[in-house]
């Protein structure tokens, strides 16, 4: 997997614990929430901001991706 760049994703994505995870979809079960996002930054701003400057996270993505 390393030849992949899989590496230096694991080192850059955070890792979240089985329980925040849990308490968010309890709480939008609560809330009667159609969607949980968790972590929302993660899961729901960067897809919505790839919508309008694609280049820049095909750019990043291609440094992530890089041999070296």
């Amino acid at each position: 997997m390393q030849e992949f760049g899989a590496e230096k994703i694991l080192n850059a994505v955070s890792v979240c614990s089985p329980e925040d995870v849990a308490y968010a979809i309890i709480r939008g079960a609560a809330l009667r929430q159609r969607s949980v996002y968790y972590p929302y930054f993660y899961a729901r701003v960067v897809p919505a901001a790839y919508q309008f400057i694609p280049s820049l996270f095909e750019k990043h993505a291609a440094t992530l991706y890089a041999r070296d």
